[in-house]
């Protein structure tokens, strides 16, 4: 049996820096508990995807008896008895009035037949009884078409309380620009449905079976190209900077609300331009679930339906305002990262975006871009070894001090003012090490020297003196980002495809067998509990 379980930490984290020790032994308490729910031959492993979902024995007879009108493998049994996963799924196919599928790239391996067909597509038994049509399987493609390959896929996530409104719409907007690089570096997601596939994240699927845009939407928005197609989608990266203060960010506002009309009455309301833009795009979507005892507004400030409608938004940053009759306040969540097999793994990831958040508001840092830069970097964060093989848009000059005195890590021939030059390609490796020998792990690679975001934040805590033992900790964690981010260290996506790779078993035809994924969950079982460790992970 396969289940997907979601863990929060409970009370949230404090604010200093000692608080974030607290996540690494958080995590394994959460794990014990889930332990403590099974069986003796039973294990939670963390990982985005099993590698086989949907591909022969991967579930109890049971569960896959009843009939599969939405999936030409998965069954209906699959949902959990949660009734708003059920109806939020059903509104969704419905709005949408076809199954929703992805056609994701196989991996082509020397033994690979070509044109590869993906052979576990059997319409016979379902094409009657089925009352939506479904999408059509591409060849080269390992097809899926259930929300088990999406809502059942695991992320990382990471929520940060802001101290008000203002606060959290420049959290969101700096965020932006480092989705596409912590999602590139916690991909773990290279097997789909048996097969290994030429992508390794989940992302670009989930973002695919939870489109719920009917056809005429799809044709209106054929002139368009995959990003700005990826915009308009419920599952996408957040499209629309948030905006705050004096900042101006017209220039990096690459896409429209889409919803001219709210965006008009809520300017008329008060609120300034580009944040009415950044809530009009949000209203434009249709609810896909409203509880029958919310159908009509208790009162004036009631939010019941907004809090409904973002609730059914997934963007890679999600911008919260409170819930109603709350002390909780304004939060952001980061969103984009793909959960790791370890609990240290997990807790490294999870502490250095929120030393990037505490770095952001110490420096006041400026990350901008314009935001079809950041969808064509979520696009190349998915590529196989993205890591290795991508570089990635971000600013030169991101400090403000450096913007106005012209210091040398802003370059000689940077017009910061000017979105069109106040950015470049850089390698992972660059923007997290840096490309100024002078900064910490730093290697240089051309262009203006730039300092690394992981040398901003050992800066920033030079600055503010941490006691020794929680600096020890800290500067762990930052090392292990850092030598993902240069290659030394794979990314899970890279061992699990080694792995599968240099199998005994494996016959280089892009298929992960049973024994192979059986082999493979026992190595992350190892590692989950701290009996083995390879010198590449």
């Amino acid at each position: 049996m396969i289940f997907m379980v979601e863990g929060v930490a409970e009370p949230p984290y404090g604010e200093d820096f000692k608080a974030m020790l607290s996540a690494e032994k958080d995590m394994r308490e959460r794990r014990s508990a889930v332990q403590a729910c099974l069986g003796l031959d039973e294990l939670p492993i963390t990982i985005p995807m099993f590698p086989r979902l949907g591909a022969g024995n991967f579930t109890s007879t049971e569960t896959m008896s009843s009939k599969k009108l939405y999936s030409h493998v998965m069954s209906e049994d699959l949902f959990s008895h949660f009734e708003r996963s059920k109806v939020m799924s059903d509104n969704l196919r419905g709005r949408r009035g076809t199954i929703p599928g992805a056609n994701i790239p196989i991996f082509r391996d020397v033994n690979t037949p070509w044109p590869w067909k993906d052979e576990s597509v059997n319409w016979t038994h379902i094409k009657e009884e089925t009352p939506l049509p479904f999408p059509t399987p591409a060849p080269n493609c390992v097809y899926v078409d259930h929300f088990s390959w999406s809502g059942g896929a695991c992320g990382l996530q990471a929520t940060f309380q802001a101290k008000n409104m203002e606060e959290a719409q420049s959290l969101h907007d700096q965020l932006c620009p480092l989705s596409a690089l912590m999602l590139a570096l916690t991909a773990g997601s290279p097997c789909y449905k048996g097969y290994l596939v030429d992508t390794d994240s989940r992302w670009h699927v989930t973002n695919a079976l939870n489109d719920d845009r009917s056809m005429s939407e799809i044709l209106s928005q054929n002139g368009l190209d995959e990003n700005a197609t990826a915009s308009q989608m419920r599952w996408s990266f957040s499209p629309l900077y948030a905006g705050h203060g004096d900042c101006p960010i017209e220039e990096y506002q690459s896409y429209s609300s889409g919803n001219s009309d709210d965006q008009a009455i809520l300017e008329k309301s008060g609120m300034d331009p580009d944040l009415a833009r950044f809530f009009a795009h949000m209203l434009k979507f249709d609810h896909l679930i409203v509880d029958p005892k919310h159908l009509e507004p208790e009162s004036a400030s009631d939010t019941y339906h907004f809090r409904a409608l973002i609730g059914s938004l997934w963007p890679d940053i999600r911008f919260k305002p409170p819930p109603d009759e709350s002390d909780i306040g304004w939060r952001v969540e980061f969103r984009p990262m793909e959960v790791q097999m370890t609990d240290f793994e997990n807790a490294a990831f999870v502490v250095f975006m929120a030393l990037m958040r505490r770095a952001i508001s110490y420096f006041d840092l400026n990350f901008y871009i314009p935001m079809s830069l950041v969808a064509e970097n979520m696009r190349r964060a998915v590529m196989r070894d993205a890591v290795n093989q991508n570089k990635f848009w971000f600013r030169e000059v991101v400090r403000p001090e450096e913007a106005s005195t012209g210091s040398p890590s802003s370059g000689n021939d940077t017009d910061d003012s000017n979105p069109a030059t106040g950015y470049r390609e850089m390698s992972l490796k660059e923007i997290m090490c840096g490309s100024d020998p002078n900064a910490w792990g730093s290697s240089l690679e051309g262009g203006a020297p730039f300092p690394g975001l992981i040398y901003l934040v050992h800066s920033m805590l030079d600055a503010v003196n941490v006691d020794s033992e929680t600096r020890t900790v800290l500067d762990g964690y930052l090392e292990f980002v850092a030598k993902k981010a240069s290659g030394d260290l794979w990314t899970t996506a890279k061992w699990m495809r080694h792995f599968v790779q240099t199998h005994e078993n494996y016959k280089a035809d892009s298929v992960v067998s049973e024994d192979i994924c059986y082999d493979l969950m026992c190595a992350i079982e190892d590692m989950t509990l701290g009996r083995a460790h390879g010198p590449t992970f």
